[in-house]
């Protein structure tokens, strides 16, 4: 996972990377719906069917693990075909060992990545596992609900990646991730507020589809900002600070959920959104493009 962003980054044009990223981050999570609902339907399968021995429960559920592990075996042979650039950048140039300053440079630059990222990491940290509980406990969701919710829910994530190189071109990065992070917030609000099913699912698909469309072009952003040599560096200590952040969250989030509900753990996600989408623009602010000045009007023709 840390290898793949710098891969994309350095063996692409600059006007493919948004449409490679966004194909990347979707194609993972549909094929993770898709493996999901296989992984649903094998065990059973494999215990009830007649072209195998009849197996217990948890010889279905080996039998089901040993697939999964074969379409993992499978993946090497496409995967050792992928040649990279070695140490060598996009136009085939060498790279060189880097200066103090150019270091320096790239370290605070992955250090405000890392502080954006853990801060999303916390706020999802304090509600995202708890989701099924939320749905049963807030809203009285049934079994069979919520598992239509959430597999609502990852189509629409789906959708919004895909539909990031769209936003991309005509927003630029940093607003592309900006704006689809603040436009979850409103649902996140009527979620913490609102108790009826009918609303909390709809919010909820909207709020992952807009939260998780700006992943592709947050990433496409972090290695363009970020030296070839320092990209594989920035691309894990970007997934460290959120998986980090996320796992200290728990520590206490589950109580806070237990003594305080859903609405305070809703609250507290939304506002750590909102301060990293704020950093995140302040730090990663484009430069507006200087206008053109207007031809002066000759006074006498």
């Amino acid at each position: 996972m840390v290898a793949v962003q710098p891969f994309l980054q350095e063996n692409s044009r600059r006007r493919q990377r948004p449409y490679l990223f966004s194909m990347n981050f979707s194609l993972v999570l549909v094929m993770s719906i898709a493996s999901g609902l296989l992984a649903g339907y094998l065990p059973g399968f494999f215990q009830n069917s007649g072209y195998f021995l009849l197996l217990s429960e948890r010889g279905g559920l080996q039998a089901s693990l040993m697939v999964g592990a074969g379409f993992m075996f499978l993946a090497f042979f496409p995967g050792i075909r992928l040649t990279g650039r070695g140490r060598t950048g996009t136009t085939g140039e060498p790279i060189l060992e880097p200066s103090p300053a150019e270091a320096a440079t790239a370290y605070a630059a992955m250090g405000k990545f890392m502080l954006t990222s853990a801060l999303i990491g916390v706020g999802a940290g304090m509600i995202v596992p708890y989701f099924n509980l939320y749905f049963q406990g807030w809203a009285g969701a049934s079994v069979s609900q919520i598992g239509t919710v959430f597999a609502l829910g990852q189509f629409g994530t789906a959708l919004g990646g895909i539909s990031s190189p769209w936003l991309a071109r005509r927003l630029g990065l940093t607003n592309g991730v900006v704006l689809t992070q603040l436009s979850s917030l409103p649902f996140m609000a009527i979620m913490a507020w609102r108790h009826e099913l009918w609303i909390c699912s709809f919010c909820f698909i909207f709020r992952g589809a807009f939260m998780n469309m700006g992943v592709p072009m947050r990433q496409e952003k972090m290695m363009e900002s970020i030296s070839p040599q320092f990209r594989a560096r920035a691309s894990a200590g970007d997934g460290m600070a959120w998986n980090l952040a996320w796992a200290a969250s728990m520590f206490f989030s589950g109580s806070l959920i237990r003594y305080w509900g859903y609405s305070a753990s809703l609250w507290i996600t939304f506002l750590c959104y909102l301060v990293s989408g704020i950093l995140y623009f302040h730090f990663f602010r484009e430069p507006q493009s200087p206008r053109s000045e207007p031809r002066p009007i000759p006074l006498n023709g």
